[in-house]
């Protein structure tokens, strides 16, 4: 018997090379915000839940997993301030902000967060194709 285990895959090249990665894929940027807290503890274990993978591996993201205080913290909440950590952001390929989790986020919420920030952006790429 074989048993395929699956697990998030964070993008590691630091907050800029993302926002890059994410425009030339025209890409949905997950950007999660975490610190030393329970809530956020809770929210990582979310991430490896098997419905929230199985969002993730039919849509094309680029997801970046960001420490409070950190380099990247400050340079993403110059553009996107962090008012609650834990917290999850979903931002078009152009920017926008689509959809945010802030605070304890277990996996149906996470998936929730997930759904709308691909549909969105799905429309949104959609109709800037029809232009």
């Amino acid at each position: 018997i074989l048993i395929l285990y699956r697990i998030m895959e964070w993008y590691t090249n630091g907050v800029t090379n993302a926002i890059v990665e994410c425009r030339q894929k025209m890409a949905l940027f997950i950007v999660y915000v975490k610190d030393s807290s329970d809530a956020s503890q809770k929210t990582t274990q979310s991430w490896q839940n098997e419905q929230v993978l199985e969002v993730l591996s039919n849509n094309l993201y680029v997801a970046l997993e960001i420490i409070k205080d950190s380099t990247e913290f400050q340079q993403f909440s110059e553009l996107f301030p962090v008012l609650v950590v834990p917290s999850i952001f979903c931002i078009s390929p152009t920017g926008q902000q689509l959809s945010v989790g802030s605070g304890l986020v277990d996996s149906v919420h996470l998936c929730n967060i997930l759904h709308q920030g691909f549909q969105v952006s799905f429309f949104l790429s959609f109709f800037l194709h029809l232009r």
